[in-house]
């Protein structure tokens, strides 16, 4: 006989089966760049957490079983809240941003069909599904630097002559890049989703749980500092013939491999017992059947199924309200035209030129135009850059890190910072990048410009553009950059950039290319 909270369960199951594949239909181009991302070798993990997650629901089923699925309505809000993250993705082509909230958005749905204290036994799969989501690629850089600083700290204690140079490290016998790949980011992430695993497991007070995820997350960025330590060491003490025959790949593989295991064995001293769920500890007299569960799961009955279709629907209504809000915002921008953007005039003692004073150039990806000029004023010379995008150009990629501000196989960064600027009625911060080739230095001033606001930060580029994309605006945004020689890096070079913003009509040019209506 099918008792009350199996028939609750099914009835729920169904109603949450239904809906989810509703929410993956609204948000199918995002369900696939995700999927896509799984495919790539940094987030290949990305295609067991769901299964992984789905174990983990199963080996809860007594527990579940002992409470009952109720609609919980204070979820809606929160969906509402996700689904307007993801407008503001859409607009700015933030694949991150949409994807996060895509899977919050399936753990809120979840939340809202089965109930707060379903929610609760479910805390660990639902939160393990978070690692589903490819999100980190802004922490690469961070950890190329902190590995680069690391493996030169290990070498200079090793008594090793070493020179760090961004993230370039030169020692006698040879010079090594830490580059994107030797980040590490893909053990850590690899790292967090066994730590992660193992703490839930194994553990049952947070404080272990938390301190072991914390030591999943520092150790695999250590072991990798070490790592490149050992790779240059090895170079220095056999020549950069054996360091590069070494097959890096499998070698940090087995690396890590090794490193987790001890991880994991240290972290089995302090496993507790897991706690036995109360149907498997309850006491009958013998050759008695377990006695039927009066509790909440048999009283709640199918008179919720209502509520609990009621709760579905909305939740469906509301998530569909960003997929159509986007179609009709990108609708009314595409009835305008992008002007023509065209070299900024400047004053003397500056001019243009058409000879090119470097050989430097960035890579952004598909501007709806670009200006490359050069510009001198005695024995000074400035090469601007700017890329514009159109206000109705799907794809913007501001702060995109497949965006380049030079040819990393012939430059090389040496040092970066900021510094406060005033143009044009606008005061600023631009960043500040020294890059270095075979033959010369240069310094790159470079920023944002959206919606007529200066701004450095990627993230304020981004919010400003999503704003710009609701409202209607149609003034587009532009990444821009100036680089001058930076020989004798110094206060001089400094006022030569300085001197070309007084005198160039850089506003002037971007609000001439405006996107006007059809």
């Amino acid at each position: 006989m099918t008792s009350p909270a199996s028939s609750t369960w099914r009835s729920a199951g169904a109603i949450l089966f239904c809906s989810s594949a509703l929410l993956f239909l609204l948000y199918w181009p995002t369900v696939v760049s995700l999927v896509a991302m799984w495919r790539t070798s940094t987030y290949s993990y990305g295609a067991v957490i769901i299964p992984c997650a789905a174990y983990l629901v199963w080996s809860r089923r007594k527990r579940l079983a002992e409470l009952h699925p109720a609609p919980e309505f204070w979820a809606l809000p929160v969906l509402a809240a996700l689904g307007f993250g993801w407008l503001l993705g859409q607009l700015t082509a933030t694949d991150a941003l949409q994807q996060f909230c895509l899977v919050t958005m399936l753990i809120v749905l979840i939340w809202s069909q089965v109930g707060t204290g379903a929610a609760k036994a479910l805390l660990m799969p639902l939160a393990f599904l978070l690692f589903a989501i490819p999100m980190g690629d802004g922490l690469i850089p961070a950890l190329q630097d902190f590995t680069a600083q690391f493996a030169v700290k290990l070498l200079d204690f090793s008594r090793i002559p070493v020179l760090l140079e961004g993230r370039y490290i030169s020692v006698p016998q040879g010079r090594w890049e830490v580059a994107e790949a030797c980040s590490g980011v893909r053990y850590l992430y690899a790292s967090l989703v066994v730590g992660f695993l193992f703490a839930g497991l194994a553990y049952r007070s947070w404080v272990r749980r938390v301190s072991f995820l914390l030591a999943s997350a520092v150790v695999p960025i250590l072991a990798n500092g070490v790592r490149v330590y050992g790779i240059i060491l090895l170079g220095y003490l056999g020549g950069s013939r054996v360091a590069v025959g070494v097959d890096h790949v499998l070698a940090g593989f087995l690396f890590f491999s090794i490193v987790t295991a001890v991880l994991l064995a240290l972290g089995l001293r302090w496993r507790e017992k897991p706690k036995l769920d109360s149907a498997e500890v309850a006491v009958h007299p013998p050759g008695a059947s377990a006695p039927v569960s009066q509790g909440p799961a048999s009283s709640y009955g199918l008179s919720s199924l209502p509520r609990s279709g009621m709760s579905a629907v909305l939740a469906i209504a509301i998530l569909g309200v960003p997929p159509i809000s986007a179609h009709l915002i990108w609708n009314q921008l595409a009835g305008s035209a992008a002007g023509e953007l065209k070299p900024p005039g400047v004053s003397p003692p500056w001019k243009p030129v058409d000879w090119d004073s470097t050989d430097w150039r960035p890579f952004y990806l598909e501007p709806s135009s670009e200006i490359i000029q050069n510009y001198e004023s005695g024995d000074h010379a400035v090469k601007l850059y700017v890329a514009h995008y159109a206000p109705n150009q799907r794809g913007t990629k501001l702060g995109s890190s497949s965006n380049r501000l030079f040819d990393k196989p012939e430059w090389w960064r040496a040092r970066e910072g900021n510094i406060a600027l005033e143009a044009a009625g606008h005061t600023f911060r631009a960043h500040v990048t020294f890059i270095r080739s075979a033959e010369r230095s240069l310094m790159i001033w470079s920023w944002y410009w959206v919606d007529g606001t200066y701004t450095e930060s990627d993230y304020a580029a981004k919010l400003l553009l999503a704003k710009a994309r609701l409202f209607g605006s149609r003034a587009g945004s532009a990444a821009i950059a100036l680089a001058t020689d930076a020989g004798t890096p110094g206060p001089q070079t400094e006022t030569v950039l300085k001197d070309f913003l007084s005198h160039v009509s850089l506003e002037a040019s971007l609000r001439a290319a405006q996107a006007k209506p059809h």
